[in-house]
C-alpha cells in the first residue's frame, strides 16, 4: 500500500524576509534579536493571523487567509482535522527539507540604502560647514585691520623709495626703481580690490545665487562631479561685472587667489580655505536637486533601465566629489575657474 506524504506547510516571516518548513525552527526565529527589531519598527503596518503567525499588510488580506488558514480549522472544536493532499507526490528523500532560506535582498533595498547613505554624508558635510562658518567668524576680528596696514606699508615703502633714488648711484637708482615697480604694482592691486571692487559680493553669498536645476545634477553623472560644479560657477562668474565678482586670481601659473570673504579681500590659504568650503556648498546644493531629477526620470529604480545607471552614476560622482579626502577634485575645479578669473594685463596690476 502506498503512503501518500503531507504536504510540508511553509513558515513565512515577512518582517525578516525569512522562510522554512520546520515549525521548531521558526519559533527560534521568532525569538531571536534580528525579528524583534523588524517587528518593532514594522508593527504598525503589518497585520498578524493570530493562529498561524503569517503577517499580511492589509486587514483584507488577513480576513481572505483566515477563511482557509488550515491552523483556524484545527483549533475549532467538533471538527475532524484534515490533512491537505498534495498535488505532487514527493519522494523520501534525504538532504531535501529546507531548514531555512533567507530572500535574496532586492536590487530596490540596495538603491534605498545608497540614499540613506548618501543623506547621512549630506547631514554630515552640513554640521562641517556650520563649525567652518563658527571658526571664520572668530578669525575675523583678527584679520579686520590687515588691509589696511598692508596699503599704509606700501605708501611707506614708496616714500622710502623716492627718498634713496636722489642720494644713489645709478646702480643702485635701477635697483630702487624696481623695487618701487613692484612696490607700485602691489599698490595698485590694493586699490583694485578695495576700491574699484569694493563692492563685490562674499564669497558665500555668491554661491547661494546660483540657480541650482535637475540638469546640473544630471551634468554630474555625464560630465564628472569637477567638470560639472565648475560649470555652475563659471556660469555664474560670467553673469557678473569683474567688479562684483568674489574671486580673482592674480598669478594664473602660480594660482594665486583672492577671494572676497565678510566683506575683505582675503588672500593664498585663506583664500583657498575659503574657497574650497564655498565649492562645498555648491557641492551641497546641486544635490539637494536629486529627488526633483528622480521626479523626472520615474525609471530610475528599475535595474534594466538606462535612467537606473544614470542614476548610480549620479551617485558615485557625487559621493566622490563630496568626500574628496586628497581634494583632488577641488584642484580640477581651481585649474578651470583660474583662466576665467585671472585679471587681464592692460590694468598694469602684476602680483
Amino acid at each position: 500500500m502506498n503512503c501518500v506524504k503531507d504536504a510540508k506547510k511553509v513558515y513565512t516571516c515577512e518582517h525578516c524576509n525569512y522562510i522554512t518548513y520546520r515549525k521548531a525552527e521558526y519559533d527560534r526565529h521568532l525569538n531571536t534579536k534580528k525579528h524583534s527589531k523588524n517587528v518593532e519598527s514594522k508593527s504598525d503596518d503589518l497585520f498578524t493571523c493570530c493562529n498561524c503567525g503569517t503577517m499580511y499588510k492589509s486587514r483584507q488580506g488577513l480576513w481572505r487567509h483566515q477563511k482557509v488558514c488550515t491552523a483556524s480549522i484545527e483549533k475549532e472544536p467538533g471538527k475532524e482535522k484534515v490533512a491537505p493532499v498534495p498535488l505532487v507526490q514527493e519522494p523520501a528523500t534525504v538532504g531535501t527539507d529546507v531548514f531555512a532560506m533567507p530572500l535574496e535582498i532586492s536590487m530596490e533595498h540596495q538603491i534605498k540604502l545608497k540614499e540613506l547613505e548618501l543623506e547621512e554624508k549630506k547631514l554630515e558635510m552640513q554640521r562641517d560647514i556650520e563649525k567652518e562658518k563658527i571658526k571664520l567668524q572668530q578669525e575675523t576680528n583678527l584679520t579686520q585691520n590687515k588691509m589696511m596696514e598692508e596699503m599704509c606699508n606700501s605708501q611707506k615703502m614708496i616714500g622710502s623709495a623716492i627718498e634713496k633714488m636722489g642720494s644713489t648711484t645709478n646702480n643702485t637708482m635701477n635697483n630702487s626703481n624696481n623695487n618701487s615697480n613692484n612696490t607700485v604694482n602691489h599698490f595698485n592691486l590694493q586699490v583694485f580690490l578695495n576700491d574699484t571692487c569694493k563692492d563685490a559680493m562674499n564669497i558665500m553669498d555668491f554661491v547661494k545665487t546660483l540657480r541650482y536645476t535637475p540638469d546640473d545634477i544630471d551634468r554630474v553623472g555625464r560630465l564628472g562631479y569637477a567638470e560639472a560644479i565648475s560649470k555652475l560657477l563659471i556660469e555664474g562668474l560670467n553673469e557678473l561685472h569683474e567688479t562684483q565678482r568674489p574671486i580673482h586670481c592674480t598669478d594664473a601659473k602660480r594660482e594665486k587667489m583672492y577671494v572676497r570673504h565678510d566683506n575683505e579681500w582675503k588672500k593664498d590659504v585663506d583664500s583657498t580655505s575659503n574657497l574650497k568650503k564655498a565649492i562645498k556648498v555648491v557641492g551641497h546644493q546641486n544635490m539637494a536637486t536629486l529627488e526633483e531629477w528622480k521626479t523626472k526620470h520615474p525609471l530610475h529604480n528599475q535595474p534594466t533601465s538606462k535612467q537606473h545607471t544614470d542614476y548610480l552614476e549620479i551617485c558615485n560622482q557625487t559621493m566622490n566629489g563630496m568626500l574628496d579626502e586628497d581634494d583632488k577634485e577641488f584642484k580640477k575645479i581651481l585649474k578651470r575657474i583660474v583662466p576665467e578669473t585671472t585679471i587681464s594685463k592692460d590694468k598694469g596690476i602684476k602680483e
